[in-house]
């Protein structure tokens, strides 16, 4: 991300602006962080103006007597959909880091098949096909499971949450993808380490639905780091949130 912006500002003087503001959902959320926290020690010739990330997937390493304690992780996706992400998981981001391993050594048949399917598959195909076969994460291991791997861990968990530029969170509080508490901890974290966090919640949106609504809030916020305005942080009223909601009817894309 960093490397593509320089590129871009390299090839277009005249058009392009060095005031950035990085923007990302679910995973791209937690690339958008990335990117924003890597920023100052990467690339300082970037003027990184600020971060909106919702749907936030992302892990930041635990620090010790924290003044808003984690919420316990929940993961509310089906066991279906679970398989569909572990296969991904499986063979893209962990065969990534152990590039001579051979990541399909462990899979039952059932795994066989997800994988061979995950290779031509969009992502809402893959989901209908584990539910229509009873694919689980269950079932897609002889072991049961899939074998632990520090080296994802710790690939996957950005080593401290403080960000020396405002950060705004958009969380849906039916989201039952990413999940809500992940997404609090992860809040939690920032405005731990001092980061000037807002986090905006919206009533009965998933990981989807809230990805358009949260606009209403994200461009404001983006077009004030622009006209160097302070957001205003939320850290102080930061509580733990109570169960994932149900869904909203009716609204586009709240699946």
């Amino acid at each position: 991300m960093l490397n593509a912006l320089r590129a871009a500002l390299k090839q277009y003087p005249d058009e392009l602006r060095n005031r950035i503001v990085l923007v990302g959902q679910s995973q791209g959320g937690g690339a958008a962080l990335g990117t924003g926290w890597m920023a100052p020690r990467y690339a300082p010739d970037l003027h990184i103006l600020g971060v909106v990330a919702t749907g936030v997937v992302t892990d930041f390493a635990p620090t010790a007597h924290p003044k808003h304690p984690p919420m316990t992780r929940s993961n509310t996706e089906s066991p279906h959909m679970a398989a569909g992400f572990e296969i991904l998981t499986d063979e893209g981001s962990k065969q990534s880091l152990h590039p001579g391993q051979d990541m399909d050594a462990g899979m039952t048949e059932k795994g066989h098949d997800l994988s061979r399917q995950a290779r031509q598959s969009c992502l809402g195909d893959l989901f209908r096909y584990t539910d229509s076969h009873d694919i689980t994460t269950a079932n897609i291991f002889t072991a049961g499971a899939a074998p632990e791997d520090p080296a994802y861990i710790q690939a996957f968990t950005i080593p401290n949450a403080h960000f020396s530029v405002p950060v705004l969170v958009g969380t849906g509080l039916a989201d039952g993808e990413a999940g809500i508490s992940q997404q609090y901890n992860a809040v939690a974290a920032m405005c731990d380490a001092g980061t000037h966090v807002t986090w905006v919640q919206y009533h009965g949106l998933t990981h989807n639905g809230a990805v358009n609504p949260s606009a209403n809030d994200s461009v404001p916020f983006a077009l004030g780091l622009l006209k160097g305005k302070a957001p205003k942080s939320t850290c102080s009223t930061l509580k733990p949130l109570g169960h994932e909601e149900e869904p909203t009817p009716g609204i586009k894309w709240n699946n």
